[in-house]
């Protein structure tokens, strides 16, 4: 999307891979050292306060990947969909990511654990050190494609009553360029799905490309 976006503008694309967080990409273009953030971001009104964001061009629900038999425990014989909806214990989240955000508002009862990567907190949840980790459907269902053993040891939960918006961050004063870079999203037609995404990316063996 970046390059064509460049192609369409008639100028160069450089990529700026320095920052460590999402939070840290809308810090970036916030202080003026990107025209353009294209991140996997979700849109927040915390990050709206910094940046501006273009229409969605991918929207998903919210997802859980669960530790089998630590949610089984917690169950003690209720149905699973009544322990999430008061999901308690540990819960893993990616540090510097809007997930911690949706994490306090949709589980007040957990105990937030920030990992510095997705792997880790995947591993986390692997050894049973947290209940679960919480990102979006596309990345939890990801893993039972590259992992088909996985499933002995996860569940996958997406929460079908939340929504994780992703579009590009620009400055508050490129409003110029918003307008553009919002019609382009509109006549390249990309609005994808997390569903969408695993289609058209995944290969025949299962594993994401």
């Amino acid at each position: 999307m970046a390059r064509s976006l460049a192609d369409q503008l008639g100028v160069e694309v450089e990529f700026n891979r320095s920052a460590n967080t999402f939070d840290q990409v809308v810090k970036t273009v916030y202080q003026l050292d990107a025209d353009l953030a294209i991140s996997k971001l979700s849109r927040t009104l915390n990050r709206a306060k910094l940046v501006r964001f273009t229409q969605p061009y991918v929207t998903m629900r919210q997802g859980l990947l669960v530790n089998r038999l630590q949610i089984a425990q917690q169950a003690n014989g209720r149905n699973i969909a009544e322990v999430i909806r008061s999901l308690e214990g540990k819960v893993g989240v990616i540090q510097g990511s809007s997930y911690v955000g949706f994490l306090q508002k949709k589980f007040p009862k957990a105990e937030i654990v920030e990992f510095p990567s997705w792997s880790a907190a995947i591993d986390a949840v692997i050894r049973g050190d947290v209940l679960a980790t919480y990102r979006d459907e596309l990345e939890v269902k990801k893993i039972v494609l590259s992992k088909p053993d996985a499933a002995l040891q996860f569940q996958t939960i997406a929460l079908t009553d939340t929504e994780d918006s992703i579009a590009i961050a620009l400055p508050w004063d490129s409003q110029h360029l918003l307008a553009f870079v919002n019609q382009s999203l509109e006549m390249m037609q990309i609005n994808h799905t997390a569903d969408s995404l695993l289609q058209d990316y995944t290969n025949v063996e299962g594993k994401i490309r």
